[in-house]
């Protein structure tokens, strides 16, 4: 049974999600705010966590904050009004993992969820070997000459999708829609901010990733 931590400060909507998610077989943990949220995240350890965005005392973002520090791989969707593009931008930044917007059908509910722990189940065992390179998935982490390399989730979930298609051009529209969720041409300028990012921190590392003109990215084996 998936176990899902549930952070809404809306009663009516908060027993509205939960009475259907525990219909459709999900074991619900309710939270009002992102404090108490972040508590039962410590206590329960849920299978995913689906959080609202403005409440009393700690928000939703805060909590997707203070969860990345400790976990950086469990799926976390994001509940709101709130709809523009900065503020997806600033979630999908901390590391959320997808955003629905209210309202909503309660059947998209269910199958977001299940799309997200399904993902992360199939993803849990993935580990990059590259010469003195090792991306661990399950772990999160980026060792080089054994040393650990720290990285943003969006730095990681950038160079895993790059290193998993050696040799794959993929375009910044792409790489946007698969790492964050959503494109926007004003946006692209992300993905080169984090490419520069990764290269900076990766700088003896046994692979490269090279910008492809008028096209996008590839990651590339460097043999020694």
């Amino acid at each position: 049974m998936i176990k899902v931590l549930l952070v809404e400060d809306d009663y009516n909507l908060r027993f509205a999600y939960a009475h259907y998610l525990e219909k459709n077989g999900f074991l619900v943990i309710q939270s009002a705010n992102g404090q108490f949220g972040y508590e039962e995240f410590l206590a329960t350890r849920p299978d995913i966590i689906v959080s609202d965005i403005m409440m009393p005392m700690s928000d939703g973002n805060d909590l997707l904050h203070r969860v990345r520090k400790l976990n950086p791989t469990i799926p976390f969707l994001i509940l709101t009004a709130l709809d523009s593009i900065n503020d997806k931008t600033r979630s999908f930044d901390l590391g959320a993992d997808d955003y629905l917007s209210k309202p909503f059908a309660m059947k998209e509910l269910v199958l977001r969820i299940n799309a997200l722990v399904r993902r992360d189940q199939l993803n849990a065992n993935e580990t990059i070997i590259l010469g003195n390179t090792i991306l661990d998935r399950a772990k999160r982490e980026l060792k080089i000459d054994n040393i650990n390399i720290e990285l943003t989730h969006k730095e990681f979930e950038l160079l895993f999708k790059l290193l998993s298609n050696l040799d794959v051009v993929f375009s910044r529209e792409t790489l946007l829609n698969e790492i964050w969720g959503y494109s926007n041409n004003s946006l692209e300028r992300t993905v080169d901010a984090h490419i520069s990012g990764i290269r900076k921190k990766c700088l003896n590392a046994q692979f490269s990733i090279k910008n492809v003109r008028s096209s996008g990215y590839k990651g590339v084996y460097n043999e020694q």
